[in-house]
């Protein structure tokens, strides 16, 4: 049951802390179209930038025997490599944002479906509505990657408001799975709970039925 709850709290972190940072790069894409893909190449530059130097860093800070197995300076000399990269030719990632973000509304999709199955099996009443979203979600993202519109403006946009929609799916779907759980958890810890009291009674009805 410990492992449970470890594990959901981890769940609720990583997907609030991705909805929310989708649901800003979705903010963006809305308000400046035109710009915004730039913008957040810059910013993907500089935070491998980042990534890389920490990790030359520490591989000059380690202990020698220790940095000796590590491959941490190839590592971080490539990750340098390539937030420079994208600092000095943000096109070219520009060239395939939207693309990559259709594919991550995919697996977010997929991801739902699999929360919609899971709580199918521990017979939750709302469970299609989280597959209802998945297959949503899933389609907003096979949109932008089919990409029908005729402006990268618009492509933009569509794919700002798919974002939008797919983190506010997203927190919905996590506060849903979560109540869920938490009921079957204390469904299940009643149902224990009976047992053992059960087990108690026939016991002592037994001791009684001896004397």
């Amino acid at each position: 049951m410990e492992e449970l709850r470890q594990a959901m709290r981890g769940l609720r972190r990583g997907t609030l802390y991705e909805s929310l940072v989708l649901l800003l790069v979705g903010i963006l894409f809305l308000i400046y179209p035109e710009s915004s893909g730039t913008i957040i190449c810059y910013v993907v530059g500089a935070i491998v930038c980042l990534w890389g130097l920490i990790r030359v860093i520490v591989y000059f800070r380690a202990d020698r025997l220790v940095a000796f197995g590590s491959f941490g300076l190839v590592q971080g000399a490539a990750l340098l490599a390539v937030g420079i990269f994208v600092l000095v030719r943000p096109e070219v990632l520009a060239g395939v944002l939207t693309s990559v973000f259709g594919i991550l509304l995919i697996i977010d999709g997929v991801l739902k479906m699999q929360h919609a199955i899971s709580l199918a099996r521990i017979r939750a009443s709302g469970w299609w509505a989280v597959g209802l979203a998945a297959v949503v979600t899933a389609a907003l993202g096979v949109v932008v990657l089919a990409n029908p519109f005729k402006t990268a403006v618009t492509l933009m946009i569509f794919a700002g408001a798919a974002l939008i929609v797919g983190s506010v799916l997203d927190l919905l779907t996590l506060a849903y799975v979560s109540r869920s759980v938490k009921a079957a958890k204390n469904a299940a810890e009643q149902l224990n709970s009976a047992r053992e009291r059960m087990k108690n009674a026939v016991d002592t009805d037994y001791r009684d039925a001896d004397k």
